[in-house]
């Protein structure tokens, strides 16, 4: 499988999300939220956590974050504020419970990718193709443009979509243009430039049509055609054979 390092989000803010024990933390210079191991909690407590966060994002989704709401969260959860506050200390604690939530395996499609034994060309076209269902797909497009709307507010919801999105992407193409040149299939001066140039080349103006709301997924033919054009392109820039 395509290899994508897990990652971790530093202090001086921190956000960990383990599963299945999942654990919620969420440290700030000035806010501590409690942890949530969910394997201790009675069943009903879990189905409650679940429930919380599946009713939020469908708000947030909605409402954005200003025009959301502890109160109404209550009322559509059937959940009492004080629930709410005991799993989550306020609005914007849930807020990064959320966006951490929908972007669980956001990648899996592409992390798994068997291509130990993938020839380059036919390992980049699988890759893009993947990508390209992960960042087109109508879940992607509201994490994104959540996140856009809010990440000067909350500066670390920016940094879970990068990490869980960008830098893991780009992490695992890396680690298979490093897999290609150690076994003697290709010469590459730097995989992992290399792999961001390759990110951006099939990304980026496809992500801000869509983003900005300018042009809709493409039809199963323009995509074949456009990962071909951006493989080959990309192959004649920076790999020799």
């Amino acid at each position: 499988m395509l290899e994508l390092q897990a990652i971790r989000i530093e202090p001086p803010c921190t956000v960990l999300i383990h599963r299945p024990q999942l654990r919620i933390r969420v440290i700030q210079p000035t806010k501590t939220m409690q942890h949530i191991p969910l394997a201790e909690l009675r069943k009903d407590s879990y189905r409650k956590v679940v429930l919380i966060i599946q009713t939020a994002t469908e708000m947030f989704i909605e409402l954005g974050f200003e025009k959301a709401s502890m109160n109404l969260l209550a009322k559509r959860s059937g959940c009492s504020k004080s629930t709410l506050y005991k799993h989550f200390n306020d609005k914007e604690a849930l807020f990064v419970a959320v966006v951490d939530e929908l972007l669980k395996g956001h990648l899996q499609p592409v992390q798994e990718l068997e291509l130990t034994d993938t020839h380059l060309e036919e390992g980049l076209i699988q890759i893009a193709r993947a990508g390209m269902s992960v960042i087109t797909s109508r879940k992607a497009v509201n994490i994104f443009r959540i996140v856009v709307a809010e990440v000067e507010r909350i500066p670390i919801v920016g940094r879970i979509y990068f990490e869980h999105g960008p830098r893991l992407a780009i992490g695992g193409i890396k680690s298979y243009l490093q897999h290609q040149v150690e076994t003697g299939k290709i010469s590459c001066a730097s995989p992992g430039l290399a792999a961001e140039y390759f990110w951006g080349m099939l990304l980026h103006k496809i992500m801000l049509e869509l983003y900005c709301g300018i042009d809709r997924p493409m039809s199963k033919a323009a995509t074949t055609r456009y990962v071909n054009k951006v493989v080959k392109d990309f192959i004649d820039a920076f790999i020799e054979r």
